[in-house]
C-alpha cells in the first residue's frame, strides 16, 4: 500500500510541473489578448461616437414640432373654407342648370305653338266682327288694319 502512495505523490509531483507550465502558456495568451484588446481600443475611439449619439438625442430633444402642428391646423382650417366655396360653386353650377333644363324644355313643348294659334285665333274673331259689322270684304279690312298699323308705327 505505501508504494500505491508513493506513486501517487509522485506522479502527483510530474503532473504539477506539467501544470505549472500550461498554466504560464495560458497568462501569456490571456496578456497577449489584452494587448491585442488595447490596440483595438486605440484604433477605434468609441468616446466620440457616443459623444455625437448624445448630442443627436439632445438635439432632437429641443425639436419643437409646435410650428408644424400649428401649420397643419392652420390648412384645415383653409381646406374647410375651400370646402365651403367648392359646395357653394357647385349649387349654384346645379342651381343654373335645372333653370336653363326648365327654360329649354318650356321652349320645346306647345307652349309656343298654342300662343301663335290664340293670336291667330283672336285676329279671326277680329275680322268676323269687323265683317259683320260693315258688311265690308275681308281684303279690305285687311288693308284697312295693315294701314293703320303703319300709321301706328
Amino acid at each position: 500500500m505505501s508504494s500505491s502512495v508513493d506513486n501517487k505523490i509522485v506522479k502527483m509531483t510530474l503532473e504539477n510541473k506539467g501544470f505549472l507550465a500550461n498554466a504560464k502558456a495560458s497568462i501569456e495568451g490571456l496578456l497577449g489578448l489584452k494587448s491585442a484588446s488595447d490596440k483595438l481600443k486605440g484604433a477605434v475611439d468609441m468616446s466620440s461616437g457616443t459623444a455625437s449619439l448624445r448630442g443627436l438625442a439632445s438635439a432632437a430633444a429641443n425639436v419643437k414640432m409646435d410650428n408644424i402642428s400649428r401649420g397643419a391646423e392652420e390648412s384645415q382650417g383653409h381646406f374647410s373654407a375651400l370646402k365651403t366655396v367648392a359646395v357653394g360653386a357647385l349649387l349654384s353650377i346645379g342651381d343654373t342648370a335645372a333653370s336653363v333644363g326648365t327654360q329649354v324644355i318650356k321652349s320645346l313643348t306647345l307652349t309656343p305653338a298654342i300662343e301663335g294659334f290664340q293670336q291667330y285665333s283672336n285676329k279671326m274673331k277680329t275680322l268676323m266682327t269687323v265683317n259683320a259689322n260693315t258688311g265690308e270684304s275681308y281684303k279690305q279690312i285687311n288693308g284697312a288694319l295693315t294701314d293703320l298699323n303703319e300709321y301706328a308705327m
